[in-house]
């Protein structure tokens, strides 16, 4: 999926550019100083697998996807059985409990705050502590390289006996030199950050033998969910991650003769979600179909007439074990009468509830990304679980455990939302 999710990548975040760790009042397109690295020197970081242990009885059961019947998804088919029978074998896995902190490298902030996500993302974290040498596809070069980083990095940060934090540098050079959307030493987002390193992790860890060609879709092909999603899965590639972590989305465009055209695709991720101008609550939210200004392919109309409204809104979450993750739209441009464009952050409060249901499945929060400062400039920290449910609070090398009650009343930093799907 990688051509969609760097498509959804490039276009959703380019606004947000500017906001990141240095707290300078510059303008965002200017270069920032780099943060000043702490003088405590960590201890030397060594790889340390860990031992398969009995089942969690909490360990919910597997939901299966079987694609239309059709040889020409016998690939998809197999696919999808080899990622699902990982996921099984990583049921009887109980992780390490540790929760450490990240080492600032100077303007890593939004690095470190989507790394410990990552890191406590349970399904991830059984999968890379428990594989030391997981099966990388090496069709893309650089994907393979700062997956293989991020492989070395989970062992790190659970390996024995726990330290206070850990240093990145490592894995912020591959970083530097393999993925290009982000230059060395300067700032950036975590939801951009998010969405390219996810591209690759899934490039990486794409099983499908050989990818279906592409074809031209008619109207039907686009509507019809099960035999479209197959297909997608088929010429795009399926992984670990893409199976826990990526929704599908159902899109309506609207068009000027009264006709309408739905079509599905791999949704966003993180999920888009528009602040209103008073408090609301994240389930209301989502309740409401999200428009979208982006040019994506299917979102015409059929008589040729102009489209008037283009509205999506999620068809389908990951199936459990799985994961769904929430953008808060925290930065705006708009442009005021002289034609000049004008930036600010978004700081309306939101309530994000610990669980709520949606779409049928229980989602239980266990990471949130946090955004302090204005649009210009500003530092990124975190929220995340361990595997124990306990909360800790990851602001680079420094980690404090708190109360879930804290968690749920930054309402106005919450940037980025994760849910667990039970």
């Amino acid at each position: 999926m990688s051509h969609l999710f760097f498509t959804l990548f490039c276009l959703s975040s380019l606004l947000v550019l500017g906001n990141a760790c240095s707290t300078a009042n510059k303008q965002k397109e200017e270069k920032t100083k780099k943060e000043k690295p702490r003088e405590e020197k960590p201890r030397e970081d060594k790889p340390q697998a860990n031992k398969p242990v009995p089942p969690s009885s909490s360990t919910p059961p597997l939901e299966n996807y079987s694609p239309p019947p059709g040889k020409e998804f016998d690939l998809v088919r197999k696919a999808l059985h080899d990622v699902d029978t990982t996921l099984a074998s990583l049921q009887s896995v109980i992780t390490p409990k540790q929760v450490v902190g990240l080492k600032n490298c100077g303007n890593t902030c939004f690095i470190n705050a989507v790394l410990q996500v990552l890191l406590n993302t349970d399904y991830l974290r059984r999968y890379f502590t428990h594989s030391p040498n997981p099966v990388i596809n090496h069709s893309n070069d650089d994907a393979a390289k700062i997956t293989k980083a991020f492989v070395q990095l989970f062992h790190n940060y659970y390996a024995e006996p726990a330290r206070r934090f850990i240093d990145t540098k490592a894995f912020i050079a591959l970083k530097d030199a393999h993925l290009w959307q982000f230059e060395p030493g300067e700032q950036g987002d975590a939801d951009e950050f998010w969405r390219v390193l996810g591209t690759n992790l899934h490039e990486a860890l794409n099983v499908m033998e050989q990818k279906i060609p592409y074809q031209t879709l008619n109207d039907s092909q686009q509507a019809d969910f099960p035999w479209l999603k197959a297909y997608l899965i088929g010429r795009e590639g399926h992984s670990l991650f893409s199976r826990v972590i990526v929704p599908y989305v159902k899109k309506t465009v609207t068009c000027e003769s009264g006709s309408s055209n739905i079509f599905y695709s791999p949704g966003n991720f993180p999920m888009q979600v528009t602040l209103g101008k008073s408090s609301q609550a994240l389930p209301e939210l989502l309740t409401e179909a999200e428009e979208w200004e982006f040019n994506i392919a299917g979102a015409t109309c059929s008589d040729k007439s102009k489209v008037t409204k283009k509205k999506e809104e999620i068809a389908e979450l990951p199936p459990a074990p799985g994961y769904v993750a929430f953008q808060l739209k925290r930065f705006s441009a708009t442009q005021d009468s002289s034609g000049k464009m004008q930036y600010k952050k978004v700081e309306t409060p939101l309530h994000f509830p610990l669980q709520f249901t949606f779409k049928g499945k229980l989602l239980s929060l266990y990471g949130v990304i946090l955004h302090s400062g204005s649009f210009k400039a500003g530092h990124y920290t975190s929220y995340v679980t361990n595997a124990d449910n306990h909360w800790y609070y990851c602001n680079d090398e420094t980690v404090s455990s708190v109360q879930v009650e804290q968690v749920l009343a930054d309402q106005k930093k919450a940037y980025l939302l994760f849910y667990k799907i039970d």
